[in-house]
């Protein structure tokens, strides 16, 4: 199916396959509609924000105007140039309508007296051609191209016409370039020491451009006749090699080094060629050892033996302050084994007499074992304890308990979980800074801390016949209230032992339900208070 001449899509009906529709909007113009597979119906409709309308084609909008019908169909078949304007058979198009080269399908109407013509115009619109070409020409030749001399670079552009009566255009760019000449390239390897400079194939490099070990790359040229030469020079700068080191001596000693003696502390530099041919230096800083005392440990306890080992001198004599008998069995020995009984100053001496150096060894005395316990028990309601180490010259402090748990420092805080042992066994190990230790052992007991009173009292039997409290700690302070179920205050004690024996004022108090309410706290400032009901039987 077409409208005006171009195909409609077309998709099938949901309703019935048998069935196709396409909707079409089209301009307010008359229009022509034509299937060569078969019957259609058409309707027009269109809508608007006031009124609307649908009918039938065929039917006419307009009451003034009746649409003729169309009794022929006039054919025409005609080409322009891409770009161009056309005007013929009736059509008018303007250079943009045939700025692409296709074919365009036009209709229009020609009304004649009664008839009315559908005028169908296929319309070919012919390419330009475009080309673009480069040509190169040395300085001084000569181009011809299109009946055209060119001698210099530059873009022409020619209009030529096509095989199909169109224009075309195309663009010839000339480039220009130097006409070559002979040219040849000699390379050389050469080598240089690092820092030096370097005179050779005509070449020139200063000691400011060597002063890197590594490769350079240099040119040059020159031209003779139609020949240009090029020089190509790969020069290799050899390393110097530079070496730093150390030696110590004791003072009095020899060192030999590069065939030389050196028996002062100082810095000597040596000169050697290396095996690239180039010179190496060798720096040697010298020093004298610093004679020197080291020990095993930084202090002992008492009775504890340490190794004290000299350094740095020839001279292992010993001396001690105050004085160690046990140095006179180990004078001339690099190391000896001391047991001072009080911190001790240890000397090496020269041959001299003089001092060259010294170390103390500090003696110190265990912990003096002492603890705190904040509270001497542990209970549900307070399972966190803290522990106190006032050990006096204690450095560290290890507390290790009967269920593993292990914590350290002066004053570990330690909580207690559900279901508590019967007593808990706490070791305290306290050294001093020299590890020095001493360790106790004690026991924290476990307290299961309650307050119970009975349900039901008979004053008149031999057994049960009085109302009070039971504790499993040792009560301070008490106060218990009895309440008939009036609210009328029956009976009143702090006295954690007192015993009501069902009266109020001397006088029997009736069969019944009572009201109780009690307050208790132990010497550690625990506190428990609760209320209950009492039954009072005669």
């Amino acid at each position: 199916m077409t409208l005006d001449g171009n195909n409609i899509a077309y998709q099938f009906s949901t309703l019935d396959t048998a069935y196709s529709y396409a909707r079409v909007s089209v301009s307010n113009n008359v229009h022509f509609l034509s299937n060569s597979a078969g019957p259609f119906i058409a309707t027009a409709y269109g809508i608007g924000q006031v009124e609307s309308y649908a009918y039938n084609t065929g039917m006419s909008v307009d009451s003034t105007a009746i649409i003729p019908f169309i009794i022929d169909t006039v054919q025409i078949y005609d080409t322009v140039c891409m770009g161009q304007e056309y005007s013929a058979n009736g059509f008018n198009l303007s250079p943009q309508q045939t700025s692409s080269a296709g074919n365009l399908g036009l209709w229009r109407l020609d009304y004649n007296g009664d008839s009315t013509h559908h005028i169908h115009l296929t319309l070919t619109v012919l390419p330009i051609s475009y080309g673009d070409t480069t040509a190169h020409i040395y300085e001084g030749d000569t181009l011809f191209y299109a009946d055209t001399a060119f001698t210099t670079a530059g873009t022409y552009n020619f209009y030529l016409t096509a095989a199909n009566g169109c224009d075309s255009i195309l663009r010839l760019h000339i480039e220009c370039t130097p006409r070559p000449i002979t040219t040849d390239t000699t390379v050389y390897r050469d080598t240089v020491c690092q820092g030096l400079p370097y005179e050779d194939y005509g070449f020139s490099v200063d000691a400011a451009t060597t002063a890197n070990a590594g490769t350079l790359e240099l040119w040059r040229n020159e031209l003779v006749g139609d020949t240009l030469h090029y020089y190509h020079l790969l020069l290799t700068i050899l390393p110097h090699t530079a070496i730093d080191t150390e030696a110590v001596i004791i003072q009095g000693d020899t060192l030999f080094f590069a065939d030389t003696t050196l028996m002062e502390a100082g810095d000597y530099t040596f000169t050697f060629t290396a095996a690239n041919g180039c010179d190496s230096t060798v720096t040697l800083h010298l020093s004298y050892a610093v004679a020197g005392i080291s020990a095993s440990a930084d202090g002992i306890c008492p009775g504890d033996t340490l190794t004290l080992t000299a350094t740095g001198t020839y001279y292992f004599l010993w001396a001690a302050d105050p004085p160690d008998p046990d140095l006179e069995a180990q004078q001339g020995q690099a190391s000896i084994n001391v047991s001072p009984r009080t911190t001790t100053i240890y000397r090496l001496i020269d041959a001299e007499g003089h001092t060259v150096a010294e170390l103390m060894v500090g003696i110190d005395n265990p912990p003096v074992m002492c603890f705190e316990v904040e509270r001497p028990f542990v209970d549900f309601d307070h399972p966190v304890v803290y522990f106190t180490d006032c050990s006096e010259g204690h450095a560290t402090s290890t507390w290790t308990f009967s269920d593993g748990v292990t914590l350290t420092g002066d004053k570990p805080r330690r909580q207690f979980h559900y279901p508590l042992p019967d007593s808990v066994v706490v070791t305290l190990t306290s050294c001093n800074r020299y590890q020095c230790c001493v360790d106790t052992t004690f026991t924290v007991p476990v307290c299961i801390r309650s307050v119970w009173f009975p349900n039901v009292f008979t004053p008149g039997l031999e057994t049960n016949n009085r109302f009070g409290c039971t504790a499993s700690f040792e009560i301070v302070e008490f106060e218990l209230y009895i309440y008939n179920r009036q609210g009328l205050l029956v009976y009143h004690t702090d006295d954690p032992t007192a015993l009501w024996d069902g009266t109020r004022d001397g006088a029997p108090m009736p069969q019944g339900a009572y009201v109780y309410y009690w307050f208790a706290k132990d010497a550690y400032d625990f506190r428990r208070n609760g209320a209950g009901t009492v039954t009072l039987l005669r």
